[in-house]
């Protein structure tokens, strides 16, 4: 699946409450943009920071920035309106979401501190304004690649950016979550990044709540890349740039216990008599076609995993502890 980014189709953050008109781009704002942009085409890769790329993205950010002090507010439109002569720059196409087709912000604002989260493509950069000073903040949120998202602030005033990968095609792709805390200067508390689909996964934020949706990925085979078969859904509470975990939900308990044995076995300096028919007969991970699970009242636990071989792995649970006492191959 190839994914496209129509002009300023990155989401837009705002809640202030009143309306109100964009200042125009001067005709210097808009040259200077053009220079820096055709600068920025010749740079390879976009995963890597160039100060071709920081120019560009300083110009979005003080674009962004001007439109806040003059009107204090912003909304979806009025964000488009605010960077429609420099996307103009760039051309009016659809265009790849991983190139450097398309300009987008996202804004928030709390007391007097506003932080803009800009994107040049595939390429964001944050910054936090407090009254008419610049803060300093960590080189790890100065360019952030490939990802766009939004920028909020929770009710301790911890910053918080929930980000997606940027990619063209593929149905699995990453969600980046980054929260700092305002302690005598900015600096990031929480940064983790976990797989999801297009279909599922995200982030949400309630209050001093953040719910994330997430996939584990397996350690001993593969799946497809809209499969989710290991769903995480865990609930963090936020305080000075820290997340901790109040409730998490994960499905296939019986399967993720499984992986985690076999993945165990294959790593085994001194692997027991069942880790080493494991071995014999599943020599690498592979794509998991299918599995199953029976379970008896005696605690044996029949697991059926289709992959590069077919096994069937017994198990015995006495009161949740569980081992493995025969493998086939069928």
């Amino acid at each position: 699946m190839r994914r496209y980014f129509v002009i300023l189709s990155s989401v837009f953050a705002v809640c202030l409450g009143f309306s109100w008109s964009s200042p125009a781009q001067s005709a210097a704002e808009v040259a200077a943009f053009q220079k820096a942009h055709k600068a920025a085409l010749d740079v390879t890769p976009l995963t890597s920071p160039s100060p071709k790329f920081d120019a560009v993205l300083e110009l979005l950010i003080q674009r962004v920035w001007k439109t806040a002090q003059k009107s204090g507010t912003y909304n979806a439109r009025d964000m488009g309106t605010s960077l429609a002569k420099f996307q103009s720059v760039i051309g009016n196409s659809e265009g790849l979401a991983d190139e450097l087709t398309w300009v987008g912000a996202s804004v928030a604002r709390r007391g007097n501190s506003v932080a803009v989260l800009v994107n040049y493509g595939p390429l964001a950069k944050l910054a936090v304004f407090e009254g008419n000073s610049r803060a300093k903040l960590p080189p790890s949120v100065a360019f952030m690649a490939p990802y766009h998202g939004d920028v909020s602030f929770a009710p301790d005033g911890s910053l918080v950016l929930l980000m997606n990968s940027v990619q063209a095609m593929g149905m699995r792709d990453r969600l980046r979550v980054v929260v700092l805390a305002n302690a005598g200067g900015w600096n990031v508390g929480t940064d983790f990044n976990k797989a999801k689909t297009l279909e599922w996964g995200g982030a949400e934020l309630k209050g001093d709540r953040m719910v994330v949706s997430s996939i584990d990925e397996p350690k001993s085979f593969f799946t497809t890349s809209p499969e989710t078969l290991f769903e995480r859904v865990e609930t963090f509470r936020i305080s000075h740039g820290k997340l901790t975990s109040l409730q998490a939900k994960l499905d296939n308990l019986d399967l993720r216990w499984l992986d985690e044995w076999m993945a165990a076995a294959q790593k085994a300096k001194n692997p027991d008599a069942m880790q080493k028919r494991l071995r014999s007969l599943y020599k690498q991970p592979g794509l998991l076609d299918g599995w199953s699970c029976t379970k008896s009242k005696a605690g044996v636990e029949i697991y059926t995993i289709e992959t590069t071989v077919s096994l069937k792995i017994t198990v015995q649970n006495k009161s949740g502890r569980r081992s493995v006492v025969k493998i086939q191959k069928v």
